[in-house]
């Protein structure tokens, strides 16, 4: 029998890489359209999948 998802945790880490993402991605979009992106926002958003990627490939492949 198998696992059901909602009872794994690599569904929660999805969520939070989805959620993680997001959290970076939109904020950067917003300020990069009225010029007032920060160094470091920038430096997130073009960086994060270096750690995020892993998990996320990872977790989905778990669920598979």
């Amino acid at each position: 029998m198998r696992t059901q998802v909602h009872q794994t945790a690599a569904l929660g880490f999805v969520f939070v890489h989805w959620a993680v993402v997001d959290l970076i991605r939109y904020p950067f979009y917003l300020l990069n359209m009225v010029r007032a992106c920060p160094p470091l926002l920038k430096w997130l958003r073009y960086s994060e999948f270096i750690v995020m990627y892993p998990i996320s490939f990872t977790s989905e492949s778990t669920l598979a």
